[in-house]
This record gives structure tokens, sequence and C-alpha cells, in this order.
């Protein structure tokens, strides 16, 4: 079963790993050539298997029973050994493309595998590349609509919204709960406009992507030679892949009062609270990012007399995930612009010269106000 979860619960750089027996990534041990490969994902704690170029597999096997006696306690789940192929002589080129039945996910590859054999020893050199284009969701309906009545299920769409939704707590239901419906007007507000009792609902679900798009290039060399009753062996590895992908725009309960010039009360309070939604301000969430991944072994294997064989290797192994998340709140900008925090003089954003922001809104507010408020964004690197 593919799977890439680590233990914090996501897959922040869209790895593929192995899950044998449902007991997670991290409990399958992965192995080339019966050596471990380096850790994957925010704890290191999964193999990808999407770094192995494909053409350079000679099969894969698979030990079903729980290997922790020998291996340790991440192969609960069972152990799986690529082995990769190391006596191969000629050439061998691969060409894909392929795409779905309904939207613009194609997916192009390239493979070309080199190999030599001599006398005492052979060597082998593979290079892969895969483009792999982006599967909006609103190409799959069950997968783009938060709404499933059409289908035999539930309405799953948020009151957080664009125009949003008064908000109070409710001890009953354990949550907030709308307590008015802001109307779609771009008209100044007055305290009768406001709709007691029902809610706006947004298909969070809207401009996201089911897969993102991904391009990824590996390589794999291999050597043996014989010397004398001695086998030396070596291999390297380097996968490097690039992704980017769209999930749900940002979401906030907003807390405004008398002194963000927008304010409105339906009631005649001086604070409300509302769900907001800000994919109409900056859109959708954005997650791009890079993983490189480099291995490198040696060993050697030797006759010893009396049907024993002793082997011996020394491995290096290195993962590296770079991800970057743009069209976020900075919530500090954010405090100033709703004009709950006075203007602090040392950051760039003024709103008094930006302007302030408009939660009663239809989610229109100026470019020029979110300038910087959407400049916020997370950058991880493992």
């Amino acid at each position: 079963l593919p799977s890439g979860t680590d233990l914090s619960g996501v897959n922040a750089s869209y790895a593929s790993g192995v899950n044998l027996r449902g007991l997670g990534s991290d409990a399958t041990l992965v192995l080339v050539n019966g050596r471990r490969l380096a850790g994957s994902g925010a704890k290191a704690d999964f193999a990808d298997l999407s770094t192995i170029p494909t053409a350079a597999v000679d099969r894969v096997e698979v030990l079903l029973d729980g290997g922790s006696a020998i291996y340790g306690s991440d192969a609960v789940g069972g152990v799986v050994n690529i082995i990769l192929k190391s006596d191969f002589e000629g050439t061998e080129t691969r060409l894909r493309a392929g795409g779905v039945a309904d939207g613009p996910a194609g997916e192009y590859g390239f493979g070309q595998t080199v190999g030599g054999r001599w006398t005492s020893g052979s060597g082998l050199i593979s290079y892969e590349y895969l483009d792999r284009e982006a599967l909006p969701a609103s190409e799959r309906p069950r997968a783009g609509n938060a709404d499933l009545r059409p289908y035999g299920g539930t309405d799953r769409r948020t009151y957080y919204s664009a125009p949003g939704n008064i908000v109070g707590y409710d001890p009953e239901f354990g949550g907030y709960a709308s307590l008015f419906a802001i109307p779609a007007t771009d008209a100044p507000l007055a305290p009768g406009d406001f709709r007691p009792g029902e809610t706006n609902l947004d298909n969070h679900l809207a401009g996201t992507n089911v897969l993102g798009r991904q391009t990824r290039h590996s390589v794999f060399a291999a050597m043996n030679q014989a010397i004398g009753a001695v086998t030396v062996s070596g291999d390297l590895r380097y996968g490097r892949r690039d992704f980017d992908t769209r999930s749900g725009a940002p979401t906030a309960i907003l807390t405004v009062d008398s002194r963000n010039p927008y304010f409105v009360s339906p009631v005649g309070a001086s604070q409300h609270e509302i769900a907001y939604s800000f994919r109409n301000d900056i859109g959708n969430t954005r997650t791009s990012g890079q993983v490189e991944n480099i291995g490198a072994s040696i060993g050697a294997e030797a006759d010893i007399g009396s049907r024993w064989r002793a082997s011996g290797y020394i491995a290096y192994a290195r993962d590296a995930s770079e991800n970057h998340t743009s069209n976020q709140i900075n919530s500090l900008f954010l405090s100033e612009a709703l004009g709950r925090s006075p203007d602090d003089p040392d950051t760039a954003y003024d709103p008094a010269r930006d302007g302030y922001f408009n939660p009663f809104g239809v989610g229109d507010n100026p470019r020029e106000s979110l300038s910087e408020l959407a400049k916020l964004g997370a950058r991880l690197i493992i």
C-alpha cells in the first residue's frame, strides 16, 4: 500500500513510501540491495521510494512477517528489499506518456539505462525523468465540491466564507455557530441588512488540487569488481523531486470592533466575531518545494571456507526537503488592518496608508491593502 505520511501526520513533501499491514509507513523497513535508505518526512521516519529510478530495479523482495527481531522496531510491519540491477549489459530506453479521462493531469517520462560486463566485474548507470501535471479538484465533482447531497452524502461546506458570518459561541454545540449572515453587497451596510439565523456557506475545496504537479529526476550508478577471492561493490544514488500544489484558502475567526471603519452591528454591539475566508482576497494557499536524496555505499564479500561467506559495507545517505508555503495571512499586520492594534512603525504595513481591511465585504479588498498582509510565507527545511 503506497503511503508517505510520517509521524507528524502530514506528507509535506509528497513522498511515496510503503505501508505494510496498515501499521504506517514508519513501521515498514525499506532496503536497497539490503542496505537502509535515508529517512524522509518531517521526522525522517520512512523511506521515499520516488527517488529510485524504476528502470534500475531488477526485482522487489517483500518480507510480510514482522522483522523487528532482526532489523529493529521500524520493521514491525515487514521489510521491503529493492534489488537493483547489477549485471546488466546493453542499453535500455523507456518512454512513457499517459493521462486521465477527465482533466489535464498528463504524465510524461523518459528513462535510459546503460550497462556493461567484463571478465571480472560489471557496471551500470541509469537515469529517469518524470513530469506529472496537477489535477485540479474541479475536474472531479465529488472531490471539488464539499456539498455531497447530490451524491447521497451531507453538506460539508463551512461558514468561513466571503461575505462571512457573524458568529457566537454555542455551549450546546461546543463551538461557534452563525448568528447573522452578512449580505453580499459592495454598498455600505446598515444594521437591518444582516440576515438573522442564516449562514453563508463556502465550498472550501474550490481551487484545490487532488494531485499537485511533480517533476522528478533520479540517477543510479553501480559497479562491482572481483579482486582475487574478494568482490568489491559500490553504488551511488541521486534523486530530486520538485512539487507545487494548491490547498484550501486561509480562514479565520476575526474579532472586529468599532475601531474598524467598516464596523456595523445588527444588534448595537461594540464587537463581533466574524467567520471569514480570504479566498477572494488572496486566493488559495500554495505549497511548493523540492526534495533531494543522495546515497552511496561500498562493500566487499569473500568466501572464507567451510561454506562460510563474509560480507560488510559502509553507507552514507542524506535526504533534504525544502517547503515554501505562500498566500497566508500575517496575523500581526491583520490586527493592524482591522484597527485592533495601533500601527507599528517598525513594520512595513501602515493601515492609514495601505488601507483598513473590510471584513464585512465580499472579499474584494484592494490589493494594495493586502500586499503586506499576504506576504507572510512559511519555509521549512529538513
